[in-house]
């Protein structure tokens, strides 16, 4: 097992790594929407940031977008920020798309959005 913790995304809040590489397989923290500005405005733009910021862990663990298995959305509002989600990962994330969980709830630091995911590492295999 290897843990990362990059330094090009936001600091971890607490004793945890943004992203575990085992068995050919990257599993991710929980990553908002943050960046070096702070957190967009508006519901597109903090999905397209959140997005980022997972593109960014799964990169340093040498996978990407198109290596996901599995992405749990965490949203603070279905209605605002669901649509918003949908939109990023159908411009970014190519077919055959990841198995995918969605659940509303209170996230830390009042953020709208939080994706975390399990991808392949292509170099690994299947």
């Amino acid at each position: 097992m290897r843990a990362i913790v990059d330094d090009a995304l936001p600091g971890p809040f607490g004793p945890y790594s943004h992203v575990v590489v085992d068995g050919g397989l990257a599993y991710t923290a929980g990553l908002g929407p943050h960046t070096p500005e702070g957190i967009p405005l508006t519901p597109s733009g903090q999905a397209h940031a959140a997005l980022d910021n997972l593109e960014a862990a799964l990169a340093s663990a040498g996978c990407g977008l198109a290596d996901l298995v599995r992405l749990t959305v965490l949203v603070d509002d279905l209605a605002v920020m669901l649509p918003a989600v949908d939109a990023e990962l159908a411009a970014r994330v190519p077919a055959p798309h990841p198995v995918r969980t969605v659940l509303q709830a209170a996230l830390p630091g009042g953020v709208p959005v939080v994706l975390d995911a399990v991808a392949r590492i292509p170099a690994a295999g299947a």
